[in-house]
């Protein structure tokens, strides 16, 4: 699919998710969850950021979460949405330091292997 396709397609849907979601509307299934994970992942396909999306997911989940409501979208769902949303940011955030880590040991070694060349040549 091509890109341009793909973010028209997320457009067209997070255009469908404002139109029918209905904030302090009735408590559905399609309302209080389905529409908001529709447009999680429109924006994902927009944006293309994982991080950025656990990022907003985990902020929106852990401001509604509520352990002591009857409902079990604020009581189970989305403190697990909070805790799996932060999840994939450290996972995220490990894995691009561990990669900035090595590619700046390698940078580093290069340096040394440079200076050590040109030792050797201007003695």
């Amino acid at each position: 699919m091509s890109p341009a396709l793909r973010r028209l397609g997320a457009a067209i849907a997070l255009l469908v998710v404002l139109v029918l979601y209905q904030p302090g509307g009735p408590t559905t299934v399609v309302n209080e969850l389905l529409l908001p994970l529709l447009g999680g992942l429109a924006a994902w396909a927009l944006v293309g950021s994982t991080l950025a999306i656990a990022l907003t997911v985990g902020i929106l989940a852990a401001a509604h979460t509520d352990l002591d409501a009857n409902h079990w979208l604020e009581a189970r769902l989305y403190p697990a949405a909070t805790l799996l949303a932060g999840g994939v940011c450290a996972v995220t955030l490990g894995r691009r330091f561990r990669s900035w880590m090595r590619l700046t040991r390698a940078e580093r070694a290069r340096a040394r292997a440079a200076r050590r060349a040109q030792a050797e040549r201007d003695p």
